[in-house]
């Protein structure tokens, strides 16, 4: 039972690692990261769009704390979230969202623009390349 509480505090603590991933993603300087931010603004925003109201974090949080999705922490913080068409100021969330998807989208493309590559598909590849000797440990 220990145990299930604990996982269920990691997918808490994941719920809130996201927002202020979204919030704070386009203030980094590794393309890396921009890219992953502008990935997870875009499916945020088509979750938004789609009108989804279920999300599978709620639904595990709830099933390692034994109790209904309505009565999990996260699900009562983030809520007004995932249900962003009830919300007053839901305009002012998709504009924010917007906002830092705009951010990480320029911040990418002057990375990109500086390298002066031709193909953004090579720049990646370049990228990742790098990232991959960097972190690589020697055996």
């Amino acid at each position: 039972m220990k145990s299930n509480i604990f996982l269920a505090n990691i997918v808490y603590l994941s719920h809130l690692l996201l927002i202020l991933f979204i919030i704070y993603g386009p203030f980094t300087s590794n393309p890396l990261i921009l890219l992953l931010h502008i990935v997870s603004c875009i499916c945020l925003l088509f979750h938004w769009y789609m009108n989804s109201d279920l999300c599978s974090l709620n639904i595990l949080e709830a099933k390692l704390r034994n109790i209904k999705i309505s009565q999990t922490i996260t699900y009562q913080f983030i809520k007004p979230v995932y249900n962003i068409s009830e919300l007053k100021w839901n305009k002012f969330i998709w504009l924010i969202t917007i906002i830092v998807l705009l951010l990480s989208l320029y911040k990418f493309y002057k990375f990109y623009k500086l390298k002066g590559k031709q193909n953004i598909f090579t720049y990646l590849y370049l990228v990742l390349q790098k990232y991959y000797r960097t972190n690589r440990t020697i055996n």
